[in-house]
């Protein structure tokens, strides 16, 4: 049992640092913030499960973010969809930047590789 309890701990300064940002002018008992933290852990837990689901009824084995998504709509939290929406976009074109500006670099490593002079030729 003491092993689930850890898996839902999420750490408390990343809680409270989301608690002030949501009501900075509030302030949150530790009884609260364990709170927060375990109804955290929870809803990961869940929505794991649930989006676990969306992707075996596509028979696949991984969930991807559109799977999360789906079963973020499919609950009726369009307001989370929006902003994870917005992130997984960010996300991807960071990614695909991320792969051009790899293959820039591997490119250049080949021009130089081809232009440099042997060293067996010394």
């Amino acid at each position: 049992m003491k092993q689930e309890v850890e898996i839902l701990n999420l750490p408390m300064t990343a809680v409270s640092r989301i608690a002030r940002l949501v009501a900075p002018e509030l302030k949150f008992t530790e009884e609260a913030k364990l709170a927060v933290n375990r109804a955290a852990g929870m809803f990961v837990l869940y929505s794991s499960m649930m989006s676990w689901e969306v992707a075996t009824t596509q028979k696949r084995k991984t969930i991807r973010s559109s799977d999360i998504i789906k079963f973020l709509n499919d609950s009726g939290q369009e307001d989370i969809v929006a902003a994870l929406s917005t992130f997984d976009d960010r996300s991807k074109r960071a990614q695909k930047s991320k792969a051009l500006s790899d293959d820039v670099i591997v490119l250049e490593e080949q021009e130089i590789e081809q232009t440099s002079p042997s060293c067996s030729s010394y």
